[in-house]
């Protein structure tokens, strides 16, 4: 339940220019404590260098974890969101929001979030602002059921952060969606989060009753530019590191729907990366194909019971060649040898004590191998939490 605060010094102010319009600020946010369990094992660092880079490389590059077990009782979520809705009058609206997230007790820095305008008017909506752009399969693929997302970018890429520009217009049903979008990092406290490679998109969302859908394609520029010098390593790495080597992403597909039944929600979701190798060396003699791309499937089920809601969830990724954002893998050579098989699946099940306190317990396990290897075993991540989450 939000609450809704009255702008009083806005009001007073604008009533004392004559500007008629209307304006209500909203506060929201989220809490989230518990305890986790993670065990890691199998991966042998002198086998398979680039898959210990995975799992040892921090997040969202990779989960941050090596072998063995980490356990113990901490904060989840300590998140906060600031939201204004101003009335222009003659059908114009405008919508602005600020959040952050790491508002825990001892922690070093709190994190900016999505921070953005939309004006709404009668012919869509244009938002400007900086912004996590989701993984779009994820929501409808995973039904709504309480499990893991698993975007660790392993199983699946996550949500990027960009600076963008979009427009959407609503039809009926149907929603409309085009974007530009860069990581070029104008300004100070960007949301972009790095140089990331930029480009443009078009998507159609689509809800009618019990059915939940979207399409999107995106095209990505500066597919064959430069490199840069890492301050840190004092090596040359990709100007935009949405994958590595010097290789750019070219274009991205996603489809995902869901359909609700009732006693039942189900949803499945499928996105495909294509990576541009016009200027890049074929790969070794041992590679499967001559592709560079990521294929990424999930699909998921929730069904709710009185208070209580349980849901299951199975994601399978290959990749041969895109790898994580902000992963350094090395020559273009180790990449043509690394192909990756990722399966995920994960149980949860949640009780819903209030509209806006529950109870939830999850538990999950990746399994991600080398699939052209077979020195390497297969690395398994098995994780275990249980959570008291509040919303106001």
């Amino acid at each position: 339940m939000k609450k809704t605060l009255i702008a009083v010094a806005a009001a007073s102010v604008l009533a004392a220019s004559g500007i008629a319009s209307a304006q209500t600020a909203t506060l929201s946010g989220n809490y989230s404590f518990g305890y986790k369990h993670t065990k890691t094992s199998g991966f042998d660092a002198a086998k398979s260098p680039f898959l210990a880079g995975l799992l040892t490389a921090a997040p969202p590059a990779g989960p941050g974890m090596k072998n063995g077990k980490k356990a113990g009782f901490g904060t989840d979520d300590a998140n906060i969101k600031f939201a204004v809705t101003e009335d222009l009058g003659g059908g114009l609206k405008v919508q602005a929001q600020v959040s952050a997230k790491g508002l825990a007790r001892g922690t070093k820095s709190v994190e900016g979030e999505d921070a953005h305008v939309t004006l709404i008017t009668g012919i869509g909506g244009f938002t400007f602002g900086s912004v996590e752009a989701p993984n779009t399969i994820i929501s409808r693929g995973h039904a709504g059921a309480p499990v893991f997302a698993f975007d660790d970018g392993l199983a699946l890429i996550g949500g990027q952060n960009v600076d963008l520009v979009r427009y959407t217009l609503p039809v009926g049903p149907v929603t409309i969606k085009a974007a530009y979008f860069d990581g070029l990092k104008l300004g100070e406290g960007t949301q972009g989060g790095g140089e990331r490679q930029p480009g443009e998109g078009i998507g159609v969302d689509y809800t009618n009753g019990p059915i939940d859908a979207t399409v999107d394609y995106t095209r990505y520029e500066k597919r064959n530019s430069g490199t840069k010098l890492d301050p840190v390593t004092n090596k040359e790495v990709p100007l935009y590191p949405n994958s590595t080597g010097g290789d750019k992403l070219k274009d991205r597909m996603r489809l995902a729907v869901s359909y609700d039944f009732g006693v039942a929600k189900i949803g499945a979701g499928i996105a495909r990366y294509i990576g541009n190798t016009s200027k890049l060396p074929s790969p070794p003699a041992d590679a499967e194909n001559d592709g560079i791309a990521r294929n990424e499937f999930t699909m998921g089920v929730s069904a709710p019971f009185g208070p209580v809601t349980v849901g299951a969830n199975y994601v399978r990724t290959t990749d041969n060649g895109i790898v994580y954002p902000g992963l350094d893998a090395g020559p273009r050579g180790l990449l043509g040898k690394f192909s990756a098989k990722v399966t995920a699946f994960s149980l949860g099940a949640s009780y819903a004590l209030s509209k806006r306190t529950k109870v939830t317990t999850r538990f999950g396990t990746e399994k991600i191998a080398n699939k052209r290897s077979d020195t390497q075993p297969s690395v398994k991540i098995n994780t275990f939490d249980m959570l008291v989450h509040h919303s106001f």
